[in-house]
């Protein structure tokens, strides 16, 4: 019985994008006290709040998220967490705090070969790289996250890859 609420804020979590539903979800996961059933919903309730343009709110939970990751020591997901806050970051324009967090990213999942997050972060990092005008580095990213959504067998995490590609070539005047 004590796993109800924890159970019942992950099911609201991934049915609903409702931010108040969200919030009910993140009550529910504090209630049941499982801290990955609480950065799950921080997770969620982030994308939701950045998808409805509330990017300061946002930021928050997703460094909340981070804090309950790094107190269980899932570094796999803090990375997540960080690209999520780099990719916030980026959306507002802040592109220097953006390519810090995203490195860090990129760094942690590094550190424990997740390669759904090495692909996530250097994917960022090439948007970043590529806004910036920084073409070689947005390459190279984009190479390096395309590999790992290959690795993975991740077709739409590829195409957005290529598409980023293709972006630089089109950027520089070359030839896929």
């Amino acid at each position: 019985e004590a796993d109800a609420p924890g159970a019942l804020a992950l099911a609201l979590c991934h049915l609903y994008q409702d931010i108040a539903e969200l919030d009910e979800a993140r009550r529910l996961a504090e209630q049941a006290g499982d801290p990955f059933v609480l950065a799950t919903v921080l997770n969620n309730l982030g994308v939701a709040l950045s998808h409805e343009g509330d990017s300061d709110r946002a930021l928050v939970v997703f460094m909340e998220s981070y804090r309950v990751r790094a107190d269980m020591g899932d570094v796999s997901r803090m990375a997540l967490s960080l690209n999520n806050v780099a990719w916030t970051l980026f959306e507002a324009g802040n592109v220097s705090q953006a390519r810090d967090y995203a490195t860090q990213a990129l760094g942690l999942a590094r550190d424990v070969g997740d390669r759904r997050h090495i692909h996530a972060a250097a994917d960022s990092l090439g948007c970043i790289a590529l806004a910036g005008g920084h073409f070689d580095d947005a390459r190279a990213l984009f190479k390096e996250a395309l590999i790992h959504a290959q690795e993975i067998a991740n077709a739409a995490a590829a195409r957005i890859t290529l598409y980023g590609l293709a972006a630089v070539a089109g950027a520089t005047g070359e030839r896929l």
